[in-house]
């Protein structure tokens, strides 16, 4: 009998085991569960603090035109951080742009170039407009 007491006490004791066991690998599981998730919501968030430029560019005497070169520089127009040509409504935009400060820089050939500089905060969708004037070629100028 008390080998039979022993058996069965061992085997009390391998179910409570296995039950502590079993809770362990559940709250591991939950745990990986709950650390993925706010790893996600953490790169979700840092995506939501990039800003948007749109900028709508018009050529005197023409209206909105395709291949204007638009440049977003930074560090006193040193660093060109991104360069879009204007689409045919005359659009150029930058996306993914980090919050601070730049320089905006229009230009298209035989026209005078337009430059601005600009504050771009977080998560912000900006959105500037410029023009820019023929320049007066050497026979109009007499």
């Amino acid at each position: 009998m008390e080998k039979a007491y022993a058996i069965n006490r061992l085997i009390n004791i391998k179910i409570i085991k296995m039950k502590n066991i079993n809770k362990i690998s559940i709250i591991i599981a939950l745990f990986s569960i709950l650390l993925i998730n706010g790893c996600k919501k953490e790169e979700k968030q840092e995506e939501a603090e990039k800003a948007t430029l749109t900028v709508n560019t018009t050529v005197d005497g023409q209206g909105q035109v395709a291949g204007v070169l638009v440049s977003l520089r930074t560090n006193n127009n040193q660093n060109t951080v991104k360069e879009v040509s204007t689409n045919n409504q005359g659009i150029a935009r930058f996306e993914d742009v980090e919050a601070g400060t730049y320089d905006v820089y229009s230009s298209l050939s035989d026209y005078s170039s337009w430059e601005r500089d600009i504050s771009i905060a977080e998560s912000e969708d900006k959105t500037i407009s410029t023009t820019l004037t023929r320049m007066p070629t050497s026979f109009e100028k007499n």
